[in-house]
């Protein structure tokens, strides 16, 4: 369990000392032995044994971060993590925590010594990977041997999805009372359709996703006939989702002007 180094002997040379050093990352029992009939006395007869034992605890403690949810959205943006440690931990704070494009709080211990738990809450407007770590020596365990690190990962995306409103005309009259009007997203929409558009001025038909590209959508824009009704179109907030759930932001209102009144 250790080794010896260091051997001195007292001025009567009845004695000696020397310098145990444990073997570091153990728990066991350690030993020193002096073995029978391996020194004599002045008479030339032979040296009975010793022997002495210590516990030597050199393991330093490790931990395991888990972020009990695989992926974070705007409608599930909070997370359980659990740190789980191979020993009972000592000084374990929430000053010992980091998190990455998210904060933890509620650090609480269990009804199991090696097991805290915390809340991990991720970053607003964020698409990318969060994190959440503990400072390698920042605990210890009860023989005050210096912890080991642990971290884990989580996706997130809270990022609301945009849609940008484009009508292909500034005018509308008799004899040219139609448009294309599309629609150009940040992520591919769930759940879009005519029903989440707003129209002034006319109405929209022939909703349909643009050919190679997921991210556009057109629908024909026809003015109201006898009319000088301005177009307004737009899409009010929380029509759509992205794909893992978040709800979209307002669009721009595009318009333009409308005239199909026989004189």
């Amino acid at each position: 369990g250790g080794t010896l180094s260091a051997l001195s002997w007292a001025a009567d040379h009845t004695s000696a000392t020397a310098t145990f050093t444990a073997t570091d990352g153990i728990t066991a029992s350690g030993s020193v032995t002096v073995a029978a009939g391996s020194y004599t006395d002045v008479a030339g007869n032979l040296g009975s044994t010793g022997t002495d034992t210590v516990a030597i605890d050199t393991q330093n403690p490790t931990l395991t971060v888990d972020i009990v949810d695989g992926a974070l959205s705007d409608g599930h943006n909070s997370s359980v993590v659990t740190f789980t440690f191979s020993e009972a931990p000592v000084g374990f704070t929430a000053a010992d925590i980091s998190a990455t494009h998210g904060t933890v709080s509620n650090l609480a211990a269990t009804a199991d010594p090696l097991v805290f738990t915390a809340t991990f809450t991720a970053d607003d407007g964020f698409t990318g990977n969060g994190s959440v770590s503990v400072t390698a020596g920042s605990y210890t365990d009860a023989a005050l041997n210096l912890g080991g690190t642990g971290t884990d990962s989580v996706t997130i995306d809270t990022e609301n999805p945009t849609v940008v409103v484009d009508l292909d005309r500034s005018t509308f009259n008799d004899h040219n009372n139609t448009g294309t009007v599309t629609f150009t997203f940040s992520e591919v929409p769930s759940g879009f359709d005519l029903a989440d558009v707003s129209v002034t001025g006319g109405g929209l038909s022939n909703l349909q996703p643009v050919v190679g590209n997921p991210l556009q959508y057109t629908a024909t824009f026809t003015a109201d006939d006898n009319s000088t009704t301005a177009v307004a179109i737009s899409v009010a907030a929380d029509k759509f989702t992205d794909p893992v759930g978040n709800d979209n932001l307002a669009s721009n209102t595009d318009t333009a002007t409308v005239d199909t009144q026989n004189p």
